[in-house]
């Protein structure tokens, strides 16, 4: 699992590290790009991530989908969380599990989807994570990845972070 650090806060206490969703298997579907926007509040992190699939093959598929969280004394479990599909009106039922949950996706042949999960999450610790797996299983890069970071002003730094020095030079 390969981690980023993104961002220090809070004195240098406040780490993100960035994580994809994963697939089992990845086989025929193709993660095209992601959006991920994360938002800051002095005790709670609420992300919004929103990621484009496509099934390029001439038949049904339907894909079993895990989202991992992370999940330790700094974090509790997201109090809450909600999927959607850009091809259903409804929200998406997913299974909760201790570390994430499982989303089952149907796909149509030639389908472009739009899966978009949101959550909130407190933060114990002033920290915060969020995982970034390879792409490797999807057996592609991704075309285009976007992350925002949205930190209220009275917690943000002037100047570098403290981890820019480690991490740049």
């Amino acid at each position: 699992e390969m981690r980023n650090v993104a961002s220090s806060l809070f004195d240098s206490f406040f780490f993100i590290l960035f994580s994809l969703l994963v697939l089992l298997p990845a086989q025929n579907i193709q993660f095209q790009s992601e959006r991920i926007e994360i938002k800051i509040g002095d005790d709670q992190v609420q992300v919004a991530g929103t990621y484009y699939l496509y099934n390029p093959a001439s038949f049904p598929l339907s894909r079993t989908m895990y989202y991992p969280f992370v999940v330790d004394d700094r974090l509790e479990y997201p109090d809450s969380i909600h999927v959607t599909l850009s091809t259903v009106d409804h929200s998406l039922a997913f299974r909760p599990e201790s570390n994430g949950i499982f989303l089952s996706i149907p796909f149509l042949p030639g389908q472009l989807i739009t899966l978009t999960v949101f959550y909130s999450q407190k933060t114990l610790a002033n920290q915060f994570e969020y995982i970034l797996t390879s792409t490797k299983e999807w057996n592609r890069p991704l075309q285009l990845a976007s992350y925002i970071i949205k930190i209220p002003k009275t917690k943000q730094q002037m100047g570098r972070p403290s981890w820019w020095e480690r991490v740049y030079n």
